[in-house]
């Protein structure tokens, strides 16, 4: 019975969940379609390059060079980077020569991920499987992630320096040497306004926003303390009855917007221009950490609003009420929505700005250039020891055979 090997390469963090998470089934899947009985073994382990390596050329040479040391058959990236190339959406690559595969998981949007990773890695397993036995009589199924969408084939030759708008002036100039003489397919994400908004959805889905909310604790707290303390005057009460839905909308988005500003200002997190950065790569990062961002203050916003609603239900009886604003009779529920609405946004406006969050370096780190220079110092940290580490070996041999 035929044993075939794939290993998963993922980089570090959200990748490597997902992709533990899909392989399971993926045996049984492969076997039905491509009516064989071959073993498949999915193994997923991390590179520190592959996190790092903007450059499609590197992922995929990466991935042969850790696919010939672990013994595997086939080799499949999956990485958080977005692939970028004639401002077109990059899916991923096949090199079905040296039986490597990369993925975006960007590129794959917000809803679903997990199936969508899943049809990859089957599309890519079968593609691969079928060159090298020469499987022409049964034909591949296509790659189809939602019914909004379509993956345009193109074939890429290495024999010329990559045209990559991820890449610096300086790399595109040098191209990459170990990734030429041989062709590759890219699968372009279209349409093409479709296809940016996937990636955009898709690195702020990478980012995981809902995990940072603990280190809004902080800022949370603040500004129920100081919500709490504004309702001794009657001004606010008075203004929740004046005030209007439309700018009740409108403080709402004043408040969030103004602490995704503040929070990008007070932590460092505008990737600004550099001569190591294109300006496709600054404003992809920038809008996701926007993005990112008003997601998280969102979520603490709508939590602020819950704690305050509780305390204004249980601890404001209707005769404070209508002492405190120029209502008379029993009080609604919807006057109390309004009052609680107007002291979240006076709280949160006034009190969070102030705040810090819990923990600055995670909050970088949900951001993609904080991560990826997190990346490359691992890289380049983890390339010298395994140089240095080898070095020994070989004089130790060396000593031996002396």
């Amino acid at each position: 019975m035929t044993s075939i090997k794939v290993g998963i390469i993922a980089a570090p963090g959200f990748p490597e969940r997902l992709s533990k998470k899909v392989i399971e089934s993926l045996p049984s899947i492969l076997n039905r379609e491509l009516d064989t009985d071959a073993e498949w073994y999915f193994h997923v382990t991390t590179d520190p390059l592959i996190g790092s390596a903007e450059d499609v050329n590197k992922s995929l040479d990466a991935a042969q060079n850790v696919k010939q040391e672990h013994n595997w058959d086939y080799g499949i990236v999956v990485t958080d980077l977005p692939i970028v190339s004639n401002r077109r959406i990059i899916v991923g690559n096949l090199d079905e020569t040296h039986s490597t595969a990369l993925i975006s998981l960007p590129a794959l949007g917000w809803i679903g991920l997990r199936k969508k990773l899943k049809q990859c890695l089957l599309y890519f397993s079968e593609s691969i499987y079928r060159s090298q036995h020469q499987d022409e009589e049964q034909q591949q199924r296509k790659l189809n992630l939602s019914w909004i969408t379509r993956i345009k084939l193109e074939k890429a030759t290495f024999d010329q320096k990559q045209d990559n708008d991820m890449e610096t002036a300086s790399e595109q100039e040098d191209g990459d040497e170990t990734s030429r003489s041989h062709t590759t397919t890219r699968f372009i994400l279209n349409p093409l306004i479709i296809s940016w908004i996937f990636l955009l959805l898709g690195m702020t889905r990478a980012n995981e926003p809902w995990k940072e909310i603990p280190n809004f604790k902080k800022i949370i707290s603040l500004s129920f303390a100081t919500a709490t303390y504004l309702t001794i005057f009657s001004t606010p009460w008075q203004m929740s009855i004046e005030f209007s839905n439309l700018r009740f909308l409108l403080i709402t988005i004043l408040a969030i917007g103004g602490m995704a500003l503040w929070i990008m200002y007070a932590h460092g997190l505008w990737e600004a221009s550099t001569s190591l950065t294109t300006r496709t790569y600054r404003t992809v990062y920038n809008i996701t950490t926007v993005l990112t961002l008003l997601i998280i203050i969102a979520i603490s916003y709508i939590i602020l609003f819950a704690l305050l609603m509780i305390s204004v239900a249980l601890f404001v009886p209707n005769d404070l009420y209508n002492m405190m604003t120029s209502n008379q009779g029993i009080r609604s529920w919807g006057q109390f929505l309004y009052l609680t609405w107007f002291l979240t946004y006076l709280g949160f406006l006034a009190g969070a700005l102030g705040a810090s969050v819990e923990n600055e370096d995670k909050i970088r780190d949900m951001t993609y250039s904080y991560r990826q220079r997190a990346r490359y110092e691992e890289a380049k940290e983890w390339e010298s020891t395994k140089y240095y580490s080898s070095d020994s070996e070989e004089n130790k041999n060396t000593q031996k055979g002396g």
